[in-house]
């Protein structure tokens, strides 16, 4: 990644709370389901409100279950699961016409 690129620069390292991503959380279901997304559904970004001309990278994040009916179990409890998801014609939108961001 190019130096300076970003807008957020850590005050003491990547992990002290000063810089986080702007996220949005789907469940994902057995059934195939369409979603458009605009760039204001991403929300949680610090230092502020996500800026589409400032995106570097593009991911997705599945998060680790919890062993059902193990009491006091925890995500390190399981040490794999599988996964088997497709992601298929990924556009980007237009901006809306009110001149929102998107």
């Amino acid at each position: 990644m190019p130096t300076g690129r970003a807008r957020c620069k850590p005050v003491s390292n990547q992990y002290d709370g000063t810089c986080s991503q702007p996220s949005k959380t789907i469940a994902v279901t057995s059934e195939a389901k369409t979603y458009a997304l605009r760039w204001t559904d991403f929300t949680g970004g610090k230092p502020g409100p996500m800026k589409p001309a400032e995106i570097l990278a593009l991911r997705w994040i599945f998060t680790w279950p919890v062993v059902e009916g193990d009491a006091g179990a925890d995500a390190a409890s399981v040490s794999s699961y599988p996964v088997d998801v497709t992601l298929d014609d990924v556009s980007f939108l237009a901006p809306v016409a009110d001149g929102g961001a998107d």
